[in-house]
C-alpha cells in the first residue's frame, strides 16, 4: 500500500550522474524517482544500523576518504564510467 508521499526533496547532480540514473531506471523499468527513493531509503537504512553500531561517523570518514582518493576506486565494469 502505498503511503500518502506529500513531502518533496532535492538534489543537484552532474549531467553524467544524472544520465547514469536515468538508463539503470529505464533498465529497472522504473521511473528515475522512483529507483532515486528506493535508493535513498535503503541507505538511510544502512545508516540507522551503522549509527547503532557506533559505525556511522567512521562510515563518514571512509567516504571522505574515498572521495578524496576516487581515482583509486574509479569503477571497472562496462557500463559503470
Amino acid at each position: 500500500m502505498k503511503q500518502n508521499r506529500t513531502e518533496k526533496m532535492d538534489f543537484r547532480c552532474t549531467p553524467e550522474e544524472k544520465k547514469g540514473i536515468e538508463d539503470l531506471a529505464k533498465y529497472l523499468d522504473m521511473s528515475s524517482g522512483t529507483l532515486l527513493r528506493n535508493l535513498t531509503l535503503s541507505s538511510y537504512e544502512d545508516a540507522i544500523v551503522f549509527k547503532k553500531l557506533g559505525l556511522l561517523k567512521g562510515a563518514r570518514k571512509y567516504q571522505d576518504f574515498k572521495e578524496k582518493y576516487s581515482q583509486i576506486f574509479k569503477p571497472t565494469l562496462p557500463g559503470m564510467d
